[in-house]
C-alpha cells in the first residue's frame, strides 16, 4: 500500500511540474504577433500583443507594455569610418557617465538584422524624487551606412529574468526592409 501511494504521489508531482513548466514557458515566450515598420528608416521589429507604440521622442521607436518594460530603437549619425567596436565603446563610455550604478554583465558578438552586431546585458539604477528602481537591460548594436543602431529592451531588474527570452526574441526579429 505504501509503495502504491508513493508511486501515485511521484507521478502526480511529475505531471504537476511539467504542467507548471509549460505554463511558464508559454508566459515567457509569447508570439510576436505585432510589427513596427518604419519605411522612412527602412527597418522593422516585432513585438507581442499587449505592447503599445508610444511617442518615441528622439528615438525611432518606443514600444512598451504595462509592466514598465520597454523596447527602444535609436539611430545615431556616426563619424566617418567609425566601426562597430568604436560605436559600442562610445555607448559604454556614455553609460558609465550618465547611468547611476551602471554595470556591464556581458558583451558578446551577435548578428542582428543579419549583420555583424554586438549584444550587451547591463544593470543600472533609475532614480527620481519619488522612487529608485534597479533596471536590467539588453542592448544590441550595429553599424550600417554611417549610422549606429541600438535596440534596447529593459525592465525592472526583478522582472528581467521572466522577460529575457522575450527581449531576445524581439531583438532577433529586427531587420532592415526595402
Amino acid at each position: 500500500m505504501y509503495l502504491k501511494k508513493t508511486v501515485v504521489l511521484v507521478v502526480t508531482v511529475f505531471f504537476l511540474l511539467i504542467s507548471v513548466g509549460i505554463a511558464i514557458a508559454e508566459e515567457v515566450e509569447p508570439d510576436l504577433s505585432k510589427s513596427y515598420v518604419n519605411k522612412d528608416e527602412g527597418l522593422s521589429i516585432s513585438y507581442p500583443e499587449g505592447w503599445e507604440e508610444g511617442e518615441p521622442g528622439d528615438a525611432i521607436a518606443w514600444i512598451h507594455d504595462t509592466e514598465e518594460s520597454e523596447l527602444v530603437i535609436l539611430k545615431d549619425e556616426l563619424e566617418p569610418e567609425m566601426q562597430l567596436v568604436e560605436y559600442v565603446e562610445d555607448i559604454d563610455k556614455w553609460a558609465k557617465e550618465n547611468l547611476l550604478d551602471y554595470k556591464e554583465e556581458t558583451l558578446e558578438k551577435y548578428a542582428m538584422g543579419n549583420e555583424p552586431s554586438m549584444l550587451r546585458v547591463y544593470t543600472f539604477t533609475y532614480k527620481t524624487e519619488e522612487k529608485t528602481v534597479p533596471i536590467k537591460a539588453i542592448e544590441a548594436y550595429l553599424v550600417r551606412e554611417g549610422y549606429g543602431y541600438t535596440v534596447i529592451c529593459d525592465t525592472e531588474a526583478s522582472i528581467y529574468p521572466s522577460k529575457e527570452a522575450l527581449f531576445r526574441k524581439m531583438i532577433d526579429s529586427f531587420h532592415f526592409v526595402e
